[in-house]
């Protein structure tokens, strides 16, 4: 009878493995996706980050007020971001004529 219970707990466990082992290998799928998206975002940014220096720009903080478009072109454009509501005046005027 001993047997009759090793046997019956062994398949269990075999069975357990088997739901284990295929939950595991989602998981690694899952989390080999994720590794790579994070991998491609990086990239993406570090490649992002140089554009700037390719039309000798530069990234700065700008605060964001809603006007945040308009500062950085600004800030790019006239080394001042307050000179933003100019800049919106000129693109608005560009646009509507």
């Amino acid at each position: 009878m001993g047997d009759v219970y090793r046997n019956a707990n062994a398949s269990a466990s075999s069975s357990s493995s088997l739901n284990s082992s295929s939950h595991d290998t989602e998981d690694d799928h899952t989390i080999a996706e994720i590794l790579t998206e994070e991998e491609k975002l990086s990239y993406d940014n570090h490649k992002l980050g140089k554009r700037p220096a390719t039309y000798s720009l530069a990234e700065m903080q700008i605060e964001g007020d809603g006007n945040c478009q308009f500062r950085a072109l600004a800030d790019q454009l006239f080394q001042n971001p307050d000179y933003h509501k100019f800049v919106r005046k000129q693109v608005i005027k560009q646009s509507s004529g």
